[in-house]
């Protein structure tokens, strides 16, 4: 899947009803990794990734303040302390008392 060489293929895929250019780079095990710009024009959430003539997700995009945060597989269900830390991480109170516990 990947171009000659290893190198990444261009490829366009929608991020919610967001149309953005991606990689599809060949991975070390085998398998295709999808890379993402890392800023994205979307509200926080879990957005869904698909290619433009698919009908399920390939993946979701976690972004927060337009930044992507990660790639999560169509199945992973993410637990209560990552979306806990999702939901409190940009909160200057919680980095305050971060940095006072030396964390």
């Amino acid at each position: 899947m990947a171009a000659a060489g290893g190198a990444p293929l261009p490829v366009q895929l929608t991020v919610s009803t967001l149309t953005v250019a991606a990689e599809l780079a060949p991975g070390a095990d085998g398998t295709a990794r999808l890379r993402l710009p890392a800023r994205l024009k979307l509200p926080a959430g879990r957005h869904p990734v698909t290619f433009p003539k698919a009908d399920t997700p390939v993946a979701y995009a976690v972004v927060r303040d337009g930044s992507l945060l990660r790639l999560e597989g169509p199945a992973y269900q993410a637990g209560t302390g990552r979306r806990l830390r999702d939901a409190v991480g940009d909160d200057r109170r919680i980095r305050r008392l971060r940095r006072r516990l030396g964390r």
